[in-house]
């Protein structure tokens, strides 16, 4: 018997190819290099979102080490993307793009028109989540234009089509910066996320302080400081949305609680921090 996540890897080959899938985005579990997922080898195009500090006791320390982990995904004569990254990371996912001899490497800048789209996924992020599989999926389409009916131009700069809008607007990611109202306090919002690395915290931070989420008018909250790692940050968006009271907000704490949940349970019920 494999190890669940292999199994769990075998049973969605052996699904997709019993019902015939048009196209396959498959999600790397743990890095890359190594994952039991980095068996394709010709995938139609392969994409690195930003780097965190994550499994490091798989991948590495360091930023450097968990690229070249992630650059392991990158295949000879296929397109490598990735987006913005910190110099450490970046040179260790370009330098695995020409080891691997990846036909090309492209960083994807976020695109402006994105601005004009209300994106299913909350928080500022997504808008470089959205300009890389908005890259993606064209780059899937080029390979497979001989399938496609009607000519299709390249991305730059033919504006955003319909069908490009339509799937970003309707994305949907449970458990991703998400509002949810009580369904039996009226006075209680859950704002749910999973972040568990430094990066992800922050982008978190900053998805709930800004006046259109945790931070409207109407709020008063007075609990226990929230994370450590992102207190700096929450402090510049209160100041920089000039909230009201936002000094004294700060004094007092953001939240009246915050729960922290486990990332592993187990069958019969324990669970491991």
């Amino acid at each position: 018997m494999p190890a669940y996540f292999r199994f769990m890897t075998l049973l969605a080959f052996h699904y997709f190819s019993s019902i015939k899938v048009d196209a396959t985005i498959l999600e790397v579990g743990v890095g890359g290099l190594y994952d039991s997922t980095n068996i394709v080898p010709k995938p139609v195009v392969t994409g690195i979102t930003s780097l965190g500090v994550d499994h490091t006791a798989v991948l590495g320390n360091t930023l450097k080490e968990i690229g070249y982990q992630k650059g392991g995904i990158y295949k000879p004569g296929v397109p490598a993307l990735t987006v913005e990254q910190p110099e450490e990371g970046m040179n260790a996912i370009r330098d695995q793009a020409i080891a691997q001899k990846a036909s090309s490497f492209t960083v994807v800048q976020i695109m402006p028109e994105l601005q004009n789209v209300k994106l299913g996924l909350s928080g500022v992020h997504q808008f470089q989540n959205a300009s890389i599989a908005v890259h993606l999926v064209h780059q899937y389409l080029l390979a497979r234009q001989p399938d496609i009916p009607e000519f299709l131009p390249s991305l730059y700069p033919t504006p955003l089509s319909p069908s490009y809008i339509k799937g970003l607007e309707a994305t949907r990611f449970p458990g991703r910066c998400q509002e949810v109202a009580d369904p039996e306090h009226t006075k209680i919002t859950w704002f749910l996320d999973g972040a568990h690395t430094i990066e992800s915290l922050t982008s978190c931070g900053e998805w709930f302080f800004q006046p259109t989420t945790g931070m409207k008018p109407s709020d008063a909250r007075n609990g226990e400081k929230f994370l450590n790692v992102v207190l700096d940050g929450m402090k510049k968006r209160v100041l920089q949305h000039q909230i009201d009271d936002g000094a004294e907000l700060i004094k007092r704490g953001f939240f009246d609680h915050v729960i922290f949940c486990t990332n592993i349970t187990y069958v019969d019920g324990r669970s491991k921090a």
